[in-house]
Parts: structure tokens; sequence; C-alpha cells
């Protein structure tokens, strides 16, 4: 916006003109408000159509360098499916070869357990009879009372 009298540069929310000192009537208030409207939607328009331009310059280049990046990518999976493909197979031989083992090592725990189990089993069953003893006389004590 510029003053009507002098044509100073104005802020927005300019009452008055501080180069000249000229008050802005609510006529001009307004008629500056649409001048900054027109000018502010002519610059938005330029701007959008600046960027349309340059999208537009921009594309061939983009449509070219993904033209060339394409095939070296195709080129790059081909050469990765292998390795890829060796990864799985040894994969699988791993696991073919700790089945055994692991097979192995179920068994030798299972055996200790069962070996624990027994080894335990007389002194649980002592231990239960001398509960089952101890508990029939505290029964038997009680009933004489």
């Amino acid at each position: 916006m510029n003053c009507p009298n002098c044509g100073a540069p104005l802020s927005e929310t300019a009452a008055f003109c501080s180069s000249c000192g000229h008050r802005l009537t609510s006529n001009e208030l307004d008629r500056l408000a649409q001048d900054l409207a027109r000018t502010t939607k002519k610059a938005a328009e330029k701007g959008v159509a600046m960027v349309d331009r340059a999208a537009k310059a921009l594309q061939p280049g983009v449509e070219r360098a993904v033209a060339t990046v394409r095939p070296a990518f195709g080129e790059f999976v081909k050469a990765m499916r292998p390795v890829g493909e060796e990864a799985a197979k040894a994969g699988r031989e791993i696991a073919r070869s700790a089945k055994p083992l692991a097979q192995a090592t179920v068994r030798v725990t299972k055996d200790a357990a069962d070996k624990a189990v027994k080894a335990a089993k007389p002194a649980a069953e002592k231990v239960a009879g001398h509960v089952e003893g101890t508990a029939r006389k505290v029964r038997d004590k009680l009933k004489q009372k």
C-alpha cells in the first residue's frame, strides 16, 4: 500500500502517512485494502505460475534420471538375487545341522530330569512317611483331649 498523497509505502494498519502526515480516510483505507488484496492475488498467481513452469522444466530431467537409474536398480536386484539364495541355503543347512544337536540336547535333558526324579523319589517318600506319622500322632493327641 502507498500513500495516496505522496506515494510513500504504508503499513497495513496505518491511519496516517509517516512521510507526509496525510490522514487516511475510511474510503482511502477501503481502496488501499482492495489494492492490497488485488496485488496479493496477482503475486500468488504469478508464484503459482512460476512453480508450474519450473516443474514442467524439471520434468524431462527427472524422467531422464529415472530412466537412467531404473536399469541400474534392476541390475542390482539381479546381482543380489544369488546372494539372497545363498543366504537362504546357508540358513537351511544350519537348521539341518542344528536339528540333531537340538534333539540330543532334549534327550539328555529329559534323561537328567528322569534321573533326578528317580533319585529324589525315595527321599520324598521317606519325608512323606514321616509327615504322615507326625500328622497321625497329632490327630491322636487331639482326640485324647
